[in-house]
């Protein structure tokens, strides 16, 4: 059994105890969205490949973010969120080797959601 978009994808086990209620997509296909009854247990999981573009992943941030906090997908439940961000959050520990930029705007992004 899966979830998936055009460029994201959740794979869950068959038998495993889940009930998806909600979805939602971007057209882009970097963006999967589902709340789902884990073990009786409300869980909003988030599959995400962000944009390397400085401009367009600080919109698509900001737009999660919004979508996270709304009445559909509601911030009391615990949130799993993985992906590629495509953003070095930490430089040591993130990126090696190449130009080390500080993608200060799209990291102060990603950490506000």
């Amino acid at each position: 059994m899966g979830v998936q978009t055009p460029g994201v994808a959740v794979l869950i086990k068959n038998g495993f105890d889940i009930d998806i209620m909600l979805s939602q997509t971007d057209s882009s296909g970097r963006l999967l969205l589902f709340k789902a009854l884990i073990k009786e247990e409300n869980d909003t999981i988030a599959n995400i490949y962000g944009p390397n573009k400085d401009a367009e992943a600080v919109q698509f941030y900001h737009k999660l973010s919004n979508l996270l906090r709304t009445n559909d997908f509601g911030n009391e439940e615990d949130i799993i969120m993985g992906g590629d961000f495509n953003c070095p959050l930490n430089i040591n520990l993130d990126k090696k080797g190449g130009i080390q930029i500080t993608w200060r705007h799209v990291v102060k992004s990603i950490e506000e959601i």
